[in-house]
Order: C-alpha cells, then sequence, then structure tokens
C-alpha cells in the first residue's frame, strides 16, 4: 500500500520491521525519509526515490537482503550510511553530481561488485565508503585540478586513505585493495 501525499516524514518508520519483504511506494513530494527502511532484514528492493528527496542518510542501514540500490535522485547531498550492511548488494548506484556526504556509503557491502561512478566533484566526507567490501573493481569519479587543488572529492577520498592513480581520460581510479 502507499503513502498518503499528505505524509511529510516517513524517516524511520519501518525501523527493523524484519517481516517488511515490499515496501510501499515514496510519495513523489516533499518528504523526509532518512532510515525508512534501516534494518529490516527481509526487505529486497528499496522503493524508487522520488527527486524531491533531501537526504538519504540510513534509507536501508544493515538491510543485508536488499539486491539492487535504487536510482539515487540527482539533487541529493546526503548519502551518508545509506547502504551500510546491505550484504547481498551487487551493483552500486551511479553517485550524482549533488552528493556532498557520502561517509560510510557501502560499508559492509560483501557482495559488492563491478564498478562504482561518482559524478560529484564535492564530496566532504568519504571516510568508510569502501570498508569491509569485496569490490574489486575500480571506483571512476572525474575530478578538475584549478588553481593547484584538486577537487573536494578527490581529497576526501586520499584524506580517507584510498590511493589513486589518474586514467587518461581524467577520472580517478581508486585502489580498493590497499
Amino acid at each position: 500500500q502507499a503513502f498518503s501525499n499528505n505524509v511529510k516524514d516517513i524517516s524511520g518508520i519501518f525501523l527493523c520491521c524484519n517481516n517488511l519483504v515490499n515496501a510501499p511506494a515514496i510519495p513523489n513530494s516533499e518528504i523526509k525519509i532518512e532510515g525508512a527502511f534501516s534494518q529490516c532484514s527481509n526487505i529486497v528492493n528499496i522503493p524508487e526515490i522520488p527527486n524531491s528527496i533531501s537526504s538519504l542518510a540510513y534509507l536501508c542501514f544493515e538491510c543485508r537482503n536488499v539486491i539492487n540500490a535504487p536510482i539515487i535522485p540527482n539533487g541529493v547531498p546526503n548519502i551518508a550510511l545509506s547502504f551500510t550492511g546491505c550484504r547481498n548488494l551487487v551493483n552500486a548506484p551511479e553517485i550524482p553530481a549533488n552528493v556532498t556526504y557520502a561517509w560510510g556509503m557501502f560499508r559492509n557491502c560483501t557482495n559488492l561488485a563491478g564498478n562504482i561512478n561518482i559524478y560529484s566533484e564535492n564530496i566532504t566526507s568519504a571516510i568508510n565508503c569502501f570498508e569491509n567490501t569485496s569490490l574489486d573493481k575500480n571506483v571512476y569519479i572525474p575530478f578538475t585540478y584549478a588553481n593547484g587543488e584538486y577537487t573536494k572529492t578527490y581529497n576526501s577520498f586520499i584524506n580517507a586513505g584510498y590511493s589513486t592513480t589518474v586514467r587518461k581520460d581524467g577520472a580517478l581510479l581508486f585502489d580498493l585493495g590497499i
């Protein structure tokens, strides 16, 4: 059953709801959804995220059976801990340009495979975003270098302890094996 369009906040609404398998659709209105599905251990798919959402922090934190991540809308700046502990998550969503806070976003995603594309040049925190993953592929981040400075995203990943090389097309290649 879908939520009413009059609902303004579903943050934590299904917190620890182990019997939830199919989540209801999220209304396409300004609504808070932080942690809406956190620790729902049996949920498999997260519903489509409307463009009006401003934060996905803790969205499906520790939802160990989530297989596919939803598309992250372009206007979302905060995805901190949004997919932490999604042990069956295989493909990461693309990280859009407006994301600024990505702390722990894929932490403990032990089946994560494939490449991850991060399009933001303004991430200010990337600490632990790939900690304890099985990721053996690459993370691609376009970046700029101007006035002797790299973008915030580049610096955030360097400060988080990831080593990098620069590809010929200008994207960063992060060595996640370190």
